[in-house]
């Protein structure tokens, strides 16, 4: 029981107008965010904001690690 508490970026901005490395970048700094924060280590789980990405996000994500990406249409 509970929630999951996950990635969906340090800036919130939409990863699809980002450099793959500004794209890591993004990733990585929510992650030590989660980390210091909540106590949250290893979250292999990203969910992209306005469910956007683009040929770079894929590998971005999996290079900080994450292991399942997630989009939402609204």
């Amino acid at each position: 029981n509970g929630i999951t508490i996950s990635n969906h970026g340090f800036q919130h901005i939409e990863m699809g107008q980002l450099s793959e490395a500004k794209q890591i970048e993004n990733i990585t700094k929510a992650q030590e965010a989660l980390s210091k924060e909540v106590g949250i280590k290893d979250n292999p789980w990203f969910c992209y904001p306005y469910g956007d990405k683009n040929e770079f996000t894929d590998s971005a994500s999996k290079k900080a690690g994450i292991k399942m990406g997630m989009a939402m249409k609204s």
